[in-house]
């Protein structure tokens, strides 16, 4: 596949504007059950793969009703004794801050947040960036080489930067969401790999050491396609 060629801001701001309106219905239109299935294979992956026994501070998120749940990350990472951190959208438009969370209880619902859980401030701890060594990313779409579409926000833009040098930006998403390329910009910053329910138990620490991470499909049989 060849380089995209530049484009100017405007017009990359313009497409990605399209592609989030074309996007957005496409998790909405996956099965509840199809859903909770593929959002579970994800999770055995997680809690099977090396890249997260290694990492000692694990930031999650607080998935949306259309998005992957990792929510059952939580108690398991916790009692191998690893912090894991859900971010908090913060006073100031396009910044969060991390919280210590150690049970899905410790998420609030908030109407004044886009409908996103928040931690309770009352039972989470504060984090920093910077302890951070393995970050899992939602997002509208992915393509092969990391590049992620969010919603606009560029809140994990400026959040992904002030994570520590070595830490690992992993893509979560449903194999729907997966685009054969995305537009970019200067500021977007790139996963070193994504992980769908289509990637096998024991790929994982295959696809976040090459240069660009593909998922792995299954073959398909009886199972419908999401």
């Amino acid at each position: 596949m060849s380089e995209p060629s530049e484009m100017p801001h405007a017009a990359v701001g313009e497409q990605k504007k399209a592609l989030r309106t074309a996007l957005r219905p496409v998790r909405q239109h996956i099965e509840p059950q199809i859903r909770k299935k593929a959002s579970n294979h994800i999770v055995d992956t997680l809690l099977a793969a090396q890249i997260v026994a290694a990492s000692k501070v694990v930031l999650i998120y607080a998935a949306l009703e259309e998005e992957v749940n990792l929510d059952a990350l939580i108690a398991p990472l916790t009692r191998q004794g690893k912090r894991v951190l859900v971010p908090r959208f913060g006073r100031v438009p396009g910044l969060m801050t991390l919280w210590q969370v150690r049970q899905p209880s410790a998420l609030i619902d908030s109407k004044k947040t886009f409908g996103v859980r928040q931690p309770d401030v009352s039972l989470t701890q504060p984090a920093e960036p910077k302890d951070v060594d393995l970050v899992l990313v939602p997002g509208l779409a992915f393509d092969p080489k990391g590049r992620r579409l969010g919603f606009g926000g560029g809140y994990y833009d400026r959040l992904l930067p002030k994570c520590a040098p070595h830490c690992q930006r992993l893509g979560i998403a449903f194999a729907a969401q997966l685009c054969e390329e995305l537009p970019s910009e200067a500021h977007d910053v790139p996963m070193h790999a994504v992980l769908t329910e289509s990637v096998r138990h024991g790929q994982l620490e295959l696809l976040a050491s090459i240069p660009i991470p593909v998922s792995v499909p299954e073959p398909h049989h009886e199972e419908p396609s999401v």
